[in-house]
């Protein structure tokens, strides 16, 4: 299964201001009120080219193959020349089979971005780490920076008809150029156990519970795709 996709789009980003004193406005804090991307509405173009490869023997339950996905985005502020950047994102995942449909999913993923000349990157748009995709454990947002890399390691088990169980463990870092100043002792770690369910198509849902050096979260994901 391969393809490639040319998607083009508009993104509208406004930082609303607070109702009260209970919920200032973003602006008024500090350490805030200097982020690129916080004087309010920035209307952003976008193209996107990507490519995909999936490789897997199973959608749902994959014991072996190859799901990758390579990715370059170009934005550019609609209406002013503040903000533009390019973005480069690579994310590949192999399946070795074990035994019993028991399998080790590798994954390795890296993102880039690249301020044009003269422009800057609105905050939002940073590589981040902390979603359910990156590193689990941690608040979303919680690390932010240009670029990106992180890693995880997989053990995959059926315990249910249509249901799989998964230990994991992820790591990995932000940086303002990952090639000049990425640093193992900057990598932050994430591991636990998640439930999956699946059919014929894929994935349907995960339920996991992850820990990390900052606290215990739990994360609900529908639909799950790379």
């Amino acid at each position: 299964n391969n393809r490639i996709g040319i998607i083009a789009g508009f993104d509208r980003n406004d930082i609303s201001h607070g109702r009260n004193k209970r919920y200032p406005s973003t602006t008024d804090i500090a350490s805030f009120a200097a982020l690129p991307g916080m004087e309010g509405e920035v209307k952003m173009g976008r193209l996107q080219l990507e490519i995909y490869h999936d490789s897997r023997n199973h959608p749902g339950r994959p014991t072996t193959g190859l799901e990758a996905v390579l990715r370059g985005d170009v934005y550019q502020q609609v209406g002013d020349d503040k903000y533009g950047f390019s973005q480069l994102y690579a994310d590949a995942s192999y399946y070795f089979h074990l035994f019993f449909n028991r399998a080790l999913k590798v994954r390795f993923a890296g993102e880039l971005r690249d301020p044009f000349k003269n422009r800057q990157i609105p905050f939002y748009y940073l590589s981040e780490l902390g979603r359910s995709e990156t590193i689990r454990g941690f608040t979303r947002g919680r690390f932010r920076d240009r670029d990106m890399v992180l890693g995880s390691l997989e053990y995959i088990y059926p315990i249910w008809e249509k249901m799989n169980a998964h230990l994991f463990f992820d790591t990995g870092t932000v940086a303002s150029n990952i090639f000049r100043y990425f640093d193992t002792a900057d990598l932050k770690n994430g591991y636990g156990i998640g439930f999956s369910v699946w059919d014929n198509e894929g994935i349907l849902g995960n339920f996991t519970v992850a820990h990390s050096s900052d606290r215990f979260r739990f994360y609900l994901d529908l639909n799950v795709s790379l």
